[in-house]
């Protein structure tokens, strides 16, 4: 993940692809947001394309604890990103 991204910033070919494949991976999140904003079940204050691609970076950001191979941190990471991702979509304050 980390090289590709880094290598897309030079190369504006690959910098397409990338965008490409984010939108694609986008699209469906954010389609549940907004009915979810719809039906009242998240803020309606949340940005629902700011909010998938926030997601797609927390999910691109694993690489850190990946490298350092430590199971228990990894795990820890994980906890602390749907936590927070939780209190966001709930509307609840830390």
């Amino acid at each position: 993940r980390a090289e590709i991204l880094g290598a897309a910033i030079q190369r504006p070919d690959l910098r397409r692809e990338v965008i490409q494949e984010l939108q694609l991976a986008m699209e469906a999140p954010t389609n549940a947001l907004r009915l979810a904003k719809e039906r009242g079940w998240i803020p309606v204050e949340i940005d629902v394309r700011s909010f998938a691609i926030f997601n797609l970076s927390i999910i691109s950001s694993l690489v850190y604890p990946e490298l350092l191979n430590d199971d228990l941190m990894l795990e820890n990471y994980k906890h602390i990103s749907t936590s927070a991702i939780t209190a966001l979509l709930m509307n609840e304050d830390s």
